[in-house]
């Protein structure tokens, strides 16, 4: 069970109990194990973050045509004028991001900088030729700006600009600041830059567009529950001052499309489609209410839609990393496995500190049965930010799977610590499973669905718990419950092969065989190398009796990547642990399967 992220990316549906995490960039972080050993304080800490990112400078080239935004400095300390300031910086950047031919590093691994650093550490930090920094205060209707740009290697000014503008005239400031700097970088652009940078631009209310930028800041943090419904408060009051702000509407999507995801309720749907629609109707041009309009789709079954919106969005703006990371999903359920991994890897290259990308494509490579690869990817998340409690949870559900208990519990409390999300939850509920802890596991899985009532996971995991436990005579009505749910999620999303596998499990416990068996197969015939089907497969047939089928099922898991540990700590295959071919599976080392893959 792992939280893939459902903006761009923020959260990857709660996945089954045991498919457990997500989260990385093995070719772009340059790590090791290290890395999580000293973020989780497993082991000695074998390196720093500063020794990780000199690593990382000295082996990844400057390139000429790159440029930060870093975190503009807030001179009076008023939270008016941060809320202007940090704006100011992240607008500036994403026009950037805009120009085809320049690469700007992301808003979380510019900020992640101190305040005044020096241009040594921003080149050796984030490899860029230039970065922009500046400083704004705020008196009364005036905002006093100034913004430098700087090359890197020399730490000499190409330019030093000081604006005074007038609050009401933000959003000209926004495109003057962004067309200066352009103009005076040394380095080959298109001739129409300039052009992209001001065309389709909006104006809005400026106490509106102080309002949005509070809920966009919410929407950048992992999901929670009041992280969403703040955001969702923000936005619905932006749009009371101003009903036509297109950038409002889109980000009121987006909320509604994580909170769905997040909580499993379909009562949002309703009213996403609705801000989608409204976004559409006031703005056709901007890049992110196609994001967000994708994200929707995808999340409700609509894929060819969803890739549409996407291209939408990167036809618009064609450094668009949110719909990178979008597209790569939508490839990634087509089975076009290389093109969703390229389309990851650029969009970490394109902005290598946005830890949404990273747990992206942690989640990919986690679908597919590379667990350790995935386990670096969230050291990866960690190293730019150590308390990020989702990049800690997907890093325990990752050395899950790799059948590290005891260090898989030691990041899952320390996430929980933070946010007791129901990932969270669920990957240490399920520790004390494979653990032997069984009424322990029940009592974590009880607060889970408590919480989060409308997830199937939740509700399926405590029934695998219940079984085993002291409260044996609950579980047919948590499977009861997790069938109901499920039924309910594929009315929506009939090819989430997830859902559709957990479907089968329920329905098996339940006694409906002949149900269970259409689901299986279908969930076979849409994910036919996905290692966690095969896995529920081999489940079904153990539980009917065909060991044989039951083996051939565990055979193909572990050639796709199923962990060993798992099958050897999962009590609904005790069944199997007397018969000659699941020895002689279990005892098979990994490359040999590794062999027969290939």
């Amino acid at each position: 069970f792992l939280d893939r992220g459902a903006q761009t990316g923020r959260f990857f549906q709660a996945l089954e109990r045991n498919y457990l995490a997500i989260v990385a960039a093995y070719r772009i972080a340059v790590m090791s194990f290290a890395v999580y050993h000293y973020t989780v304080g497993l082991q000695e800490p074998a390196a720093t973050a500063d020794s990780t990112a000199a690593m990382a400078s000295s082996e990844l080239e400057v390139l000429p045509n790159s440029i930060a935004v870093l975190r503009f400095l807030n001179l009076d300390g008023s939270e008016r004028t941060t809320i202007f300031s940090d704006g100011l910086s992240e607008d500036v950047l994403d026009r950037l991001a805009m120009v085809p031919g320049l690469l700007v590093s992301s808003r979380g691994d510019a900020w992640s900088l101190p305040p005044n650093a020096p241009s040594r550490l921003v080149r050796q930090r984030l490899r860029v030729a230039h970065f922009v920094e500046g400083s704004v205060r705020s008196d009364g209707d005036t905002l006093r700006i100034v913004v430098q740009l700087i090359d890197s290697e020399r730490g000499f000014h190409v330019i030093s600009r000081s604006f005074e503008r007038d609050l009401a005239d933000f959003m000209g400031l926004q495109r003057e600041v962004t067309s200066l700097i352009v103009a005076n970088l040394r380095i080959a652009l298109p001739e129409d830059s300039l052009a992209m940078l001001v065309a389709d631009t909006e104006a809005a209310d400026v106490d509106a567009y102080v309002l949005y930028r509070r809920g966009v800041d919410l929407l950048h943090q992992p999901d929670t529950q009041a992280t969403l419904q703040g955001a969702i408060d923000f936005f619905d009051q932006a749009l009371e001052i101003d009903s036509a702000y297109p950038a409002a509407h889109a980000g009121l999507c987006q909320a509604y499309v994580q909170s769905f995801v997040l909580a499993s309720d379909t009562r949002f749907i309703e009213p996403a489609e609705g801000a989608c629609s409204a976004a559409l109707a006031v703005n056709s041009k901007l890049d992110m209410v196609y994001v967000a309009l994708g994200d929707l789709y995808r999340r409700t079954g609509r894929r060819d839609d969803c890739v549409t919106a996407y291209e939408r969005a990167l036809a618009t703006n064609p450094n668009s990393v949110p719909a990178m990371r979008g597209l790569a999903y939508a490839y990634e359920h087509r089975g076009r496995l290389d093109e969703a991994e390229s389309m990851l890897t650029e969009a970490i290259r394109l902005q290598p500190g946005n830890w949404q990308s990273l747990n992206a494509l942690g989640g990919f490579l986690f679908a597919h049965g590379r667990y350790d690869e995935a386990a670096r990817a969230y050291g990866a998340i960690l190293e730019l930010d150590p308390d990020n409690w989702q990049g800690l949870g997907n890093l325990g559900g990752a050395l899950l799977m790799t059948g590290d208990f005891e260090n898989a519990a030691k990041a899952l409390q320390r996430s929980i610590e933070f946010e007791p999300d129901l990932s969270n939850l669920t990957n240490l509920a399920t520790v004390y499973y494979y653990l032997g802890r069984f009424d322990e596991s029940v009592t974590i899985h009880r607060e889970s669905v408590a919480s989060f009532p409308t997830s199937e996971v939740g509700w399926m995991n405590l029934a695998d718990s219940l079984l085993f436990s002291s409260d044996a005579d609950e579980a047919t009505d948590a499977y009861r419950m997790a069938a109901e749910l499920s039924e309910k999620k594929l009315a929506l999303d009939p090819e989430n092969t997830r859902t559709l596998c957990r479907a089968a499990w329920a329905e098996t416990m339940l006694g409906d065989a002949a149900k269970a068996d259409q689901f299986m197969q279908r969930a076979l015939q849409l994910a036919p190398n996905k290692p966690y089907v095969h896995y529920y497969s081999a489940l079904l047939r153990t539980r009917s009796g065909d060991f044989d089928a039951a083996l051939d099922a565990l055979s193909v898991a572990l050639v796709n990547g199923y962990p060993r540990a798992m099958l050897i700590a999962e009590p609904l295959l005790a069944d199997l642990h007397d018969e000659g071919r699941y020895l002689t599976l279990i005892n098979t080392q990994p490359n040999e399967f590794r062999h027969q893959e290939g």
